[in-house]
């Protein structure tokens, strides 16, 4: 790994730790995890990301990450306004509602995301 690399790395471990809250530290995990694929970001384990953690509070988190992410091409259809999508702001509206407890960063990275998968 390169200094670069280990510069990005280090601060992507420092956005994890400084989320609001586990949960979002948890999305945030699981944003760089999706990230990597298309980047080829360097290995992060979650240990290194969230230091010591209960494993079934991890997984619940992640559970709850996973099913957020289910709404990223929904959003991104609104966002990009394709025909037959729901307006931006109801889909917002939705999307929150369902998925109630993570941070307006965590919304708005799945709304980013989704854009990006349906370009």
């Amino acid at each position: 790994m390169n200094s670069f690399e280990a510069s990005h790395r280090m601060q992507w471990i420092g956005r994890i730790n400084t989320a609001p809250s586990f949960l979002d530290s948890v999305f945030m995990f699981s944003l760089y995890k999706r990230k990597q694929v298309y980047c080829h970001f360097p290995e992060i384990t979650p240990r290194e990301a969230l230091g010591d953690y209960d494993e079934s509070e991890f997984s619940t988190c992640m559970q709850r990450a996973v099913r957020l992410w289910s709404c990223s091409c929904a959003m991104g259809e609104s966002a990009l306004c394709y025909r037959g999508a729901k307006p931006l702001e109801e889909a917002v509206r939705l999307m929150t509602e369902e998925h109630p407890g993570f941070s307006n960063e965590c919304y708005n990275e799945v709304i980013y995301m989704g854009m990006f998968e349906m370009r």
